[in-house]
């Protein structure tokens, strides 16, 4: 502080009276201390309904995803790749084979569409915890995909109409970026304000 910014706080004082500027910094105190309260308590909530249980549920459908995508790989190895009799008892044990690899690869894809369902349920539940710099990410990267999936319901939209909509995607790369990133990010600021307090 300044020498003429004391004198200004020292010429208030002696005018207001030190029990009133003593109450207008208790006030301004307590005034920072509840916004600081309201903060942490508002991320505490988002981290609880919205991210965190976001964070979860992407990270078990990234999971279902590499192990369908290890499938797919053996499946290319086995079965593409190699090549085999055109006995017919081969063949029908071949075509079992793969049509078995093939519903094994859909099931994991399947847990993926019931967390998808989970993770809309999340989104429409706590949409006010969502942040404002998520929701258009969120609408684009997510709910288009999976609206379209549940409408559409893959493989009945005619072939040519398909390709002017464009693929649908179970779940975008960018979405889960997105919740990794704002999940850490509020573990982060919730870590820091808990170790100021």
């Amino acid at each position: 502080m300044s020498q003429s910014q004391i004198a200004i706080l020292g010429l208030i004082v002696s005018f207001v009276g030190g029990g009133t500027v003593s109450a207008i910094i208790n006030w301004i105190r307590s005034s920072i201390a509840e916004t600081k309260e309201r903060s942490t308590k508002y991320i505490e909530q988002q981290l609880e309904k919205l991210y965190g249980p976001l964070y979860y549920l992407t990270l078990q459908s990234s999971k279902l995803f590499e192990i369908e995508k290890k499938l797919g790989d053996a499946y290319k190895v086995e079965y593409i790749d190699q090549k085999y009799s055109d006995d017919p008892v081969t063949r029908q044990r071949l075509r079992e084979e793969t049509d078995s690899v093939i519903e094994l690869k859909n099931q994991y894809i399947e847990q993926v569409v019931k967390n998808n369902k989970k993770i809309i349920e999340l989104l429409d539940n706590n949409f006010a915890l969502i942040d404002a710099d998520d929701v258009e990410i969120f609408i684009n990267e997510f709910y288009e995909h999976f609206i379209r999936y549940q409408t559409e319901e893959i493989g009945k939209t005619p072939y040519m109409v398909y390709e002017h909509l464009g693929a649908i995607s179970f779940l975008r790369p960018r979405f889960i970026n997105r919740i990794k990133e704002k999940f850490d990010s509020k573990k982060s600021q919730f870590e820091g304000i808990a170790k100021k307090c």
